[in-house]
């Protein structure tokens, strides 16, 4: 799983979403044209990989928000799992002991 997350961030990170249009387009603003929750994300989480926090906050607030968060709590999962030699299964809602 973290070797996903890295290759993910490092594609995010030397192929900008701006430049490569290798990225998926949203069908919902596709089929719609307005704007959905998620539009702006991969942008987002490839501005704050760059260090461009403002650009982050334009294109997604709430990515660019809770991506921190969602990092710093996976690394404090890993840290319990290597620590204690105790890997959770997904789904598992019990706390890290």
């Amino acid at each position: 799983m973290a070797a996903a997350a890295g290759t993910l961030a490092a594609l995010l990170r030397f192929f900008p979403p701006g430049q490569y249009p290798i990225y998926p387009i949203c069908l919902w603003r596709a089929v719609t044209g307005w704007r959905c929750p998620g539009c702006g994300t991969t942008r987002a989480l490839a501005a704050l990989l760059a260090g461009q926090w403002s650009e982050a906050l334009h294109y997604n607030a709430l990515a660019a928000a809770l991506a921190p968060a969602a990092a710093l709590l996976a690394a404090v999962h890993f840290y319990h799992a290597m620590r204690y030699n105790r890997w959770a299964k997904f789904g598992n809602s019990g706390p890290l002991r």
